[in-house]
């Protein structure tokens, strides 16, 4: 009897030895401007975190952005130099979102912001590290000065809650085709 009982604490153990997330978190998160070098590291992710590919922006894209607006891109790293994710985006005009201002990636006359991605490694995920690099780069990151007077991102259905707790509010059902499921676009005005 005591056997039994004793494999059968064994067993538990195992399971949740095997099955619990043993990642080693941050203790404390480093952000800088992301760069030409970044770039393929940061799509690398990207491509294991979204649905589909053609959701994720391509390199150049990328590229683009880190030279206009690199002010607007950012990586997130460990202590050790790791990357652990990025954020990244432009400016678009006005606070409704299209394909055609989006394929633009950056207009220089904008006044909105456009987050374009929010990536984060898949073993660091579910554990806030996205929450807490979103919340650096809306509210530290960013410069909004007198120019930028919203921030506007389409994200999906289960995102939705979680960008009102960044202050946004739901606007509808979005334009953008990308993916196998739908858009929704969500804004917030930038108090100056």
């Amino acid at each position: 009897m005591y056997f039994l009982v004793l494999l059968v604490i064994l067993l538990i153990v195992y399971v949740l030895y095997k099955f619990s997330n043993n990642i080693k978190l941050p203790s404390k998160i480093h952000y800088s401007g992301m760069t030409h070098d970044d770039v393929d590291e940061i799509h690398s992710i990207e491509m294991g975190v979204y649905n589909t590919n053609d959701e994720v922006p391509s390199k150049l894209f990328k590229h683009n952005l880190i030279r206009y607006c690199p002010e607007l891109c950012m990586v997130a790293r460990y202590e050790n130099d790791e990357m652990i994710g990025a954020m990244y985006g432009g400016l678009i005009k006005g606070p409704s979102i299209s394909n055609d201002k989006i394929s633009m990636g950056h207009d220089s006359d904008g006044d909105t912001l456009f987050v374009y991605s929010e990536c984060v490694r898949n073993d660091m995920r579910g554990h806030g590290i996205g929450n807490e690099i979103s919340e650096y780069y809306y509210n530290e990151w960013v410069n909004y000065g007198d120019k930028i007077k919203y921030a506007s991102t389409s994200v999906r259905s289960r995102h939705i809650e979680w960008s009102k707790k960044l202050g946004f509010s739901y606007v509808g059902i979005s334009d953008i085709k990308a993916g196998n499921e739908p858009w929704f676009d969500v804004t917030k005005k930038i108090k100056q």
